[in-house]
């Protein structure tokens, strides 16, 4: 038997081919060489083929042959798994010699058994020799789950974490926000909200629009939910000059995501987002804002290095117009570590309430058990339930990772998610979790 390995197993939990056992399985001589995934364009890591070399053993032909069956179920499994069937995730797991920590393990998404030619001349001895799996696992390698703190805050507050400086790149991440209430008869629920995960605070920026300069039919009103305590309402023809917090060519050069708290007062008006200095504008963007109580994404802009400020105007009016804006959100999306999730919020009706009650919302991200990332509410009087959301949810985390929700009342009254009482904002408490990723065995 090959001692390159301490661990080398397939199993579900329940089934177990045990590869290095010596009884059943033996990996011949150099009969494994793990393969190393490789980046995509979209930041995630390739699936990988590897190619496993046993021998096979029996105390008779027939054994040898179930042992062999055996290994096929359990790819066959795998492969049933990874196209969606309700069936448990099958798993290889190995660790090199002279490794003392964990094992390392990876879903396999399906295989084959492939047998020599002279597999029948071998059965006289109760054995195959030189039999390969040829399975395809996920790219990235999985060991130890690590917490953080919790951070609460409001929502709109960036929140900071840290799992230390050895979590590489790659590895998946989960969210944990608790803490959240809700009120059926206010329609006050805030399970709905743009997620915004960045490897650092400097990858999002939060412009309070009460900050303007060269305002014109501008005017800033107090409010105790907003950023700031107060928010800034354009009327009629109108315009704002929001000056960015960071120096000058901060986020020069790069891909940044524009999202702005806006409440429109009149439907299907076309509002303009520019990228200042003065008087120069470098480019700009016409959108209409949501009309649901909802953060709307204005677009995507080449930053130019020499913007000073983001404005938003009102660029023709017929007369009577308002647009109320709290905060703008610049986040910088040319780094493939940062995730953009908008969730949706669940069916409610007064015929299909929800309890008033305290709850969590999740995003669960184990690749090893999960085909998708899931983002759940779990309702403790009434259970969980699955989220719909759009965007990329395999979330992965270096040592660092900062989170944003951005999320506004369904109240047209209140800026911030708010409490039950409907006396102040909502605060959530924000917890993350990530599972150690590895490339390479170790």
């Amino acid at each position: 038997m090959a001692a390159n390995y301490t661990v080398l197993r397939i199993t579900d939990g329940v089934t177990t081919a045990d590869l290095l056992d010596g009884t059943n399985y033996a990996l011949v001589a150099n009969g494994w060489s793990p393969q190393i995934a490789t980046l995509q364009p979209d930041g995630s890591y390739s699936d990988v083929v590897e190619n496993i070399t046993i021998d096979v053993y029996g105390t008779s032909a027939l054994i040898a042959l179930q042992r062999v069956e055996r290994i096929v179920g359990l790819l066959d499994q795998a492969r049933r798994w990874s196209l969606g069937e309700n069936v448990t995730p099958v798993r290889i797991e190995a660790q090199p010699q002279g490794v003392t920590t964990n094992a390392m393990r990876a879903a396999i998404l399906g295989g084959e058994v492939i047998l020599p030619t002279d597999w029948a001349d071998k059965l006289v001895t109760n054995s195959i020799d030189n039999v390969v799996i040829r399975l395809t696992r996920r790219g990235v390698w999985l060991r130890n789950t690590l917490t953080t703190g919790t951070e609460t805050d409001w929502p709109s507050n960036v929140k900071n974490f840290s799992f230390g400086a050895t979590i590489n790149r790659y590895s998946p991440m989960s969210l944990e926000i608790s803490g959240v209430t809700f009120d059926n008869l206010a329609y006050s629920t805030w399970k709905t909200g743009i997620w915004v995960f960045g490897v650092s605070a400097a990858q999002m920026e939060r412009l309070d629009a009460q900050t303007y300069i060269n305002g014109v039919n501008a005017s800033n009103i107090s409010n105790g939910t907003a950023i700031g305590n107060s928010f800034t309402r354009l009327s009629g023809s109108a315009r704002i000059d929001v000056p960015l917090t960071s120096s000058p060519g901060a986020l020069g050069g790069r891909k940044i995501a524009v999202f702005a708290a806006i409440k429109n007062s009149t439907s299907g008006l076309r509002l303009r987002c520019q990228q200042t200095n003065g008087n120069i504008s470098f480019s700009e963007h016409f959108f209409y804002a949501r009309e649901d109580n909802r953060v709307t994404f204005i677009g995507t802009f080449e930053w130019n290095p020499a913007t000073t400020h983001v404005r938003i105007s009102i660029p023709i009016s017929f007369g009577g117009e308002v647009v109320d804006i709290d905060y703008l959100m610049l986040v910088n999306v040319s780094d493939p570590n940062t995730f953009i999730i908008e969730v949706e919020e669940p069916v409610i009706s007064y015929l299909n309430p929800l309890s008033a009650g305290s709850s969590v919302m999740r995003l669960t991200n184990t690749p090893d058990t999960q085909l998708a990332p899931r983002i759940s509410l779990d309702i403790f009087d009434e259970g969980e339930i699955d989220l719909a959301y759009y965007g990329n949810a395999r979330v992965s985390a270096r040592g660092t990772f900062s989170f944003v929700n951005l999320a506004l009342s369904n109240s047209t009254s209140f800026w911030q998610p708010y409490n039950n009482a409907a006396t102040d904002v909502q605060d959530h408490a924000v917890s993350g979790s990530v599972i150690e990723g590895f490339l390479t065995l170790q």
